[in-house]
């Protein structure tokens, strides 16, 4: 990925933490931690998941723009 792309990933993984507060997020380089593509069956990147208690509630492959994670995050997490 590149390095404009990753900054855009991790500006909209910084405005759904601020925007919503009583949500964990993380934003995990899977180069860093390739582990974590295995252990949550992903083969793209980047991918974002909605956990609950380690267990996959919601998962979406490639790159969302934050009006469709947030549309994502209150239809899926019923979150106001």
């Amino acid at each position: 990925s590149s390095a404009a792309s990753d900054v855009y990933k991790r500006q909209i993984v910084d405005q759904i933490k601020s925007d919503f507060n009583n949500l964990k997020v993380v934003f995990v380089d899977a180069d860093i931690y390739p582990g974590m593509l295995k252990r949550f069956q992903s083969s793209s990147v980047p991918t974002i998941l909605f956990l609950e208690d380690s267990k996959i509630l919601w998962k979406k492959n490639g790159l969302s723009s934050y009006k469709e994670l947030v549309e994502s995050i209150n239809e899926e997490l019923l979150v106001l």
